[in-house]
């Protein structure tokens, strides 16, 4: 198995796979951030538990705030608190092959999937975003639900994204864009 690693993205090559792992970008004032808004987050979900099982029995007007503000607060502490562990130890990993694109986004073991049939994935290709600071890769999926691009490998450089993408053609030449015109657009 052959291995290629730039700025600690790794990419595995098998005669049968590419297999990409790309860490996902740690910025230190926002996992500061994010840890003490978690502090102030947890404070307020005990606050409000606590305000809902000693406040006492009643349907009223402040128990049904309470109950929707509770509800949102604890999506928001879900969202930001998955924020913080992926910037704590996340991972994206992307694998093509055996007939399959599969994604993951993963901390600490634990994370979403992804999986695209390969006969419905293509126009795999290089790109930035509007700012022209970051790269990613690109491609295009044709689903059940209508065509849409899949976008991955934030926190990539240009030349990175370019060098990844040569290494899933040279496998994968189907994945190709339709034509250099193609290639830099989203």
């Amino acid at each position: 198995m052959a291995t290629s690693s730039h700025t600690r993205t790794v990419t595995e090559l098998t005669p049968e796979l590419v297999r990409i792992v790309m860490p996902v970008p740690r910025v230190g004032c926002v996992i500061v951030f994010i840890g003490l808004w978690m502090v102030g987050w947890v404070a307020g979900e005990f606050s409000a538990l606590r305000g809902l099982i000693f406040g006492g029995i009643g349907l009223n007007i402040a128990t049904l705030f309470l109950l929707f503000w509770l509800v949102g607060w604890t999506a928001g502490g879900l969202v930001f608190g998955s924020i913080f562990l992926l910037m704590l130890d996340g991972t994206e990993i992307v694998t093509v092959g055996e007939g399959i694109v599969r994604r993951r986004v993963q901390a600490f073991g634990i994370g979403l999937s992804w999986r695209y049939p390969l006969e419905q994935v293509s126009n795999w290709r290089p790109t930035g975003d509007e700012s022209g600071v970051k790269s990613f890769i690109t491609f295009d999926y044709d689903g059940p639900k209508g065509s849409k691009g899949i976008r991955f490998g934030t926190g990539l450089t240009e030349p990175r994204a370019e060098e990844i993408c040569d290494e899933v053609w040279q496998r994968f030449p189907a994945l190709r864009p339709r034509s250099r015109a193609d290639v830099g657009t989203s």
